[in-house]
């Protein structure tokens, strides 16, 4: 006879997407524990851990949604309080996707749309930083739906494992 904690999974500190603090009161449907922001970005309603179906109500969508699309109020500090200066710092780079990309298509607005910024470009050559591996496979997925490259090369920088992943193709003119 097995016990009932083998069935579920504890709560881990961080999300295994963004690597963020989880403040989700229960787990998917599943069982693990993930952003349901995360799900809904991912344009996909899989869990990322074991692609189970994730069942989410229309209500909690609406909810993320007006989450994600509310703009951040800015509130000037008050006059009694000491405000320490930081200095401007650019999000983690642990995931860097290299394309082979055909010359007559540019996949900036691509990355853009999955969190990714250019770093470098060389002739048909794109290098894009991600800040999640997650990121950066979904964005991996969609461009190669579009048939905009030739080859997809992902390091993953969080991991030191690098070329994790190879795709080639054949360029089919059409």
């Amino acid at each position: 006879m097995t016990s009932r904690s083998s069935f579920t999974c504890e709560k881990p500190s961080e999300c295994p997407v963004c690597y963020e603090v989880l403040e989700d009161h229960k787990p998917l449907s599943c069982g693990h524990w993930v952003h349901k922001s995360c799900i809904v970005k991912s344009k996909k309603d899989i869990c990322p851990m074991c692609r189970a179906k994730v069942k989410l109500t229309r209500r909690e969508r609406e909810e993320i949604i007006s989450l994600m699309t509310q703009p951040v109020l800015y509130q000037e500090p008050s006059h009694y309080q000491e405000q320490e200066e930081l200095p401007y710092t650019m999000p983690n780079e642990n995931t860097i996707v290299t394309l082979n990309i055909r010359r007559r298509f540019r996949v900036e607005d691509d990355a853009i749309l999955y969190d990714g910024r250019v770093i470098s470009e060389n002739g048909n050559r794109v290098k894009i930083a991600f800040t999640n591996q997650f990121e950066a496979m979904n964005f991996c997925s969609y461009i190669e739906s579009t048939n905009k490259v030739d080859r997809v090369l992902i390091d993953d920088l969080r991991r030191n494992t690098e070329h994790i992943q190879t795709r080639n193709y054949e360029v089919i003119d059409i």
